[in-house]
């Protein structure tokens, strides 16, 4: 009773500090942000018909939360120089997180038509076709970026994770292991091709493939589920609990995740 007491005590103090920590980090990053704000009001003030510094005011406002008056700037500064892709594109960008789906592809497509080879515009509409299900669309859009840059990587992670989603799992496997012979290090590539092989039936192979993304990132909480997956196969239910928990421990909050976990427990 005493010890837990005097730790309690103790704890206090130190609660306290940590949580000044996070206040003092906090006040710094949005004091960086005001500065940032500030310096690019001044300079809009001192040349409003500049169409950057209107553009790099909507970039400070956005990361500072302020969205609304983002757009006002991104639209200040296409006004002045209506073929500024950047603008544009960060437009798209602000539509895309205000959920006006439309509007941002429409301001993509714009960006695309001013720059065939902005990889970051391409990206993005391939991403809203995907979520939309488009996927049919949304290989065309990643088959030209890989075009566009073959040496890029994440094009080839784009098309493994969409023949994944339409079924081809040859297709899939193609386009990870080409990822990942451009870059290694990519956990993500790894987990999406272990889950290639094991909806293939090719359940060492994925788990090598699962192993290889957490030792890239031990905290991926997919990859730990994934190996959770390998294990619940195998019948070594002990080792895909533990899985399974350690991904929902990592803020894994998939229904699947779920479910196997649920199974186990059924099992049990």
């Amino acid at each position: 009773m005493a010890y837990n007491s005097y730790n309690r005590i103790l704890s206090y103090p130190v609660l306290i500090i940590i949580l000044l920590c996070y206040a003092v980090l906090s006040i710094s990053r949005n004091g960086l942000w005001n500065e940032e704000i500030s310096l690019w009001e001044d300079t809009v003030k001192k040349a409003p018909f500049k169409a950057r510094p209107h553009n790099n005011l909507g970039v400070a406002y956005k990361e500072d939360g302020l969205s609304d008056y983002a757009v006002r700037e991104f639209n200040s500064a296409l006004s002045i120089e209506p073929n500024y892709f950047l603008a544009r594109y960060n437009l798209g960008v602000i539509y895309k997180e205000k959920g006006l789906i439309d509007e941002a592809i429409e301001e993509y497509g714009k960006v695309v038509s001013m720059k065939p080879d902005f990889y970051n515009a391409y990206n993005n509409i391939g991403i809203i076709y995907k979520e939309r299900g488009m996927l049919d669309e949304a290989e065309r859009v990643y088959r030209h970026m890989a075009d566009l840059e073959p040496s890029n990587h994440l094009a080839f992670v784009n098309l493994g994770e969409l023949y994944m989603d339409k079924g081809v799992l040859r297709e899939a496997e193609k386009n990870l292991s080409l990822s990942l012979e451009l870059n290694p290090w990519n956990s993500v590539a790894h987990y999406n091709l272990g889950q290639t092989y094991f909806m293939m039936g090719r359940v060492e192979e994925a788990e090598r493939a699962f192993q290889a993304a957490l030792e890239i990132d031990p905290l991926y909480g997919f990859a730990h589920s994934g190996i959770g997956q390998v294990h619940m196969v195998k019948g070594f239910t002990d080792e895909a609990l533990s899985e399974f928990r350690r991904a929902i421990e990592l803020g894994v909050d998939d229904y699947a995740t779920h479910y196997n976990l649920a199974a186990l427990y059924t099992k049990r």
